[in-house]
């Protein structure tokens, strides 16, 4: 049976249909401004600044929120066949809505022994301009409706259920919030942007990104209990690696989270490069200021007073760990050699050509020439410069030197020799490596750190690190074969 979608007051999950009215009828209203918050039947928890300042949670989940600390989760497995079930939203409640109009959703796996989450937010590039959202929507694209979206999917990775690919998360909830904005979930605009086809027909281009995060926070607290939350991990790939950086922080104070962690896998996009991507425009189109961290703005703005208002820098990874900007701890999952950046932004003929997945294109474009690999190596190299700064005094190359008290802020990285664009699927969480440590337990280690530092003799390790000049990683599961031209 396909999930249906929500009418009449009612939130459709997977095969079964909730009343709205399951606490009481508070509701959520996202799509104010700070100037015109107000508290109706509900608690108003503010977060300066942002667009998703109101957060009037339903009175029951207040109730449940604010009881005793949860006491710690029993280790109790999920059959990794149950699936996750989609759940969409009521339409337009909170301001919620794809660029096509139709309702945002989110798919759940939830283990009520737990009292932790996971976020696996999905990626899927940015629409710079009207008329590439409108294809989105006119190539009836999951990317900007969800009138596609399967009525279940499979986890992998870290929402994996299995307890063999995922012992130490296996048991959480499980949730993977699918992406149909454009925008890495910022956009917000109060009405419709209205955009001529080629047809001459008037089609409306809707922009709710940031409401659309705020709204399946909402919905999950109100119907799946995602209150009196322990541990939150938020992740994502690509775009939605990206959300990782920018939302990582809100997501946890909007649950109220006791621990949060980001794992960002391929969100950081170098800004020197001019190839790709136009963040300034995706922020002025998508309207995304408001929903970027106020504090980046605010100093964007004053370090470059010419420049336009919207703080568009603050759209960057780099920035945001470069201004420390982000304060829960980070576990950053980037390749030095990413495929994406090489192709789309570095322009790199020989990347252009390879698939981002396997099977591996063998033909004679996919070879990489000797001026190719000059390019990718120092793509590569840069890299790891920009990381040396930008993740400042937590990770130093051929070092590692945090003090235990400084573990809560850390940020870490897990940065390979392998040509690939998101590494966190099943097949990377389970065989990839850097510093000769498989991701899936790299990544436990630092969580355990920084989630229980009074349980540790030590600082955690924050460097996994392959240092070579160009890809070598062998792992075909994940990694595009480099396969140079040896004729020249």
């Amino acid at each position: 049976m396909s999930a249906k979608q929500g009418v009449g007051g009612q939130e459709v999950v997977g095969r079964r249909r909730l009343s709205k009215d399951i606490c009481n009828g508070c509701s959520l209203d996202v799509s104010m401004t700070h100037a015109q918050l107000t508290t109706i039947s509900g608690v108003c928890t503010m977060f300066s600044g942002t667009i998703f300042s109101c957060m009037m949670l339903s009175a029951c989940s207040i109730i449940t929120a604010t009881a005793a600390v949860a006491s710690p989760s029993p280790s109790v497995d999920i059959d990794p066949e149950i699936p996750l079930d989609l759940t969409l939203l009521i339409p337009w409640d909170g301001g919620n809505a794809c660029l096509d109009g139709s309702p945002f959703g989110y798919y759940t796996a939830t283990n009520e022994n737990s009292s932790d989450w996971v976020i696996d937010i999905a990626g899927g590039g940015w629409c710079t301009t009207s008329a590439e959202c409108l294809e989105r929507i006119q190539t009836s694209n999951r990317l900007a409706s969800s009138t596609t979206w399967s009525p279940t999917i499979s986890g992998s990775g870290i929402t994996s259920g299995s307890s063999t690919d995922n012992p130490e998360f296996s048991s959480y909830n499980r949730v993977f919030m699918p992406y149909c904005d454009g925008s890495s979930f910022t956009s917000h605009r109060d009405t419709a942007l209205p955009v001529t086809a080629p047809n001459g027909t008037v089609v409306e281009l809707h922009m709710r990104g940031a409401n659309n995060m705020a709204a399946a926070v909402a919905s999950l607290q109100r119907i799946h209990g995602m209150v009196g939350v322990r541990h939150l991990v938020v992740t994502g790939g690509s775009a939605g690696g990206l959300s990782t950086f920018l939302h990582t922080d809100l997501l946890g104070r909007l649950v109220g989270a006791k621990t949060v962690v980001g794992m960002p896998d391929a969100g950081a996009f170098r800004v020197v490069t001019p190839g790709c991507c136009a963040w300034a425009d995706i922020v002025q189109l998508h309207n995304s200021t408001g929903a970027l961290n106020q504090q980046c703005v605010e100093a964007q703005n004053k370090v470059r007073p010419t420049e336009n208002s919207s703080g568009w820098r603050c759209f960057t990874a780099p920035t945001l760990l470069n201004g420390g900007f982000v304060q829960a701890p980070l576990f950053v999952l980037q390749s030095q050699f990413d495929h994406f950046q090489l192709s789309a932004m570095a322009s790199i003929p020989c990347a252009i050509a390879q698939v981002y997945f396997p099977p591996w294109k063998t033909t004679p474009q996919a070879v990489c020439t000797a001026t190719d690999n000059a390019s990718i190596a120092a793509y590569g190299a840069g890299w790891k410069r920009d990381f040396a700064m930008l993740l400042g005094g937590s990770v130093r190359f051929g070092t590692v030197s945090p003090t235990k008290s400084s573990v809560s802020g850390s940020k870490g990285l897990f940065m390979t020799a392998c040509m690939a664009h998101e590494e966190r699927g099943t097949a990377g969480w389970t065989t990839l490596t850097a510093g000769g440590v498989v991701l899936r337990d790299a990544f436990y280690a630092f969580h355990n750190a920084v989630t229980a530092p009074t349980q540790r003799d030590e600082a955690p390790r924050l460097l996994y690190l392959d240092d070579y000049p160009l890809p070598t990683n062998l792992n075909r599961q994940v990694c595009a074969p480099l396969t140079p031209n040896t004729t020249e």
